[in-house]
């Protein structure tokens, strides 16, 4: 890109804006992985929900 040889404000200007897309670029990557995280996480406790709602309701009834 012609841009990125410029030494005039031109230059720098689009230098600027192309480390702030790499970097808008890497923000959203790293946002992303973190909501599988989360996914996965949310996941986890509702089975983890679910098994202790299921052993509550079985000592309930071998308690009556």
């Amino acid at each position: 890109d012609k841009f990125l040889k410029r030494k005039d404000e031109l230059g720098v200007m689009n230098n600027s804006l192309v480390k702030l897309v790499t970097e808008l670029r890497r923000m959203i990557m790293k946002s992303m992985e973190q909501v599988d995280m989360l996914q996965e996480s949310a996941h986890h406790m509702e089975e983890t929900a679910q098994k202790s709602k299921e052993s509550i309701e079985t000592i309930s009834i071998s308690i009556e």
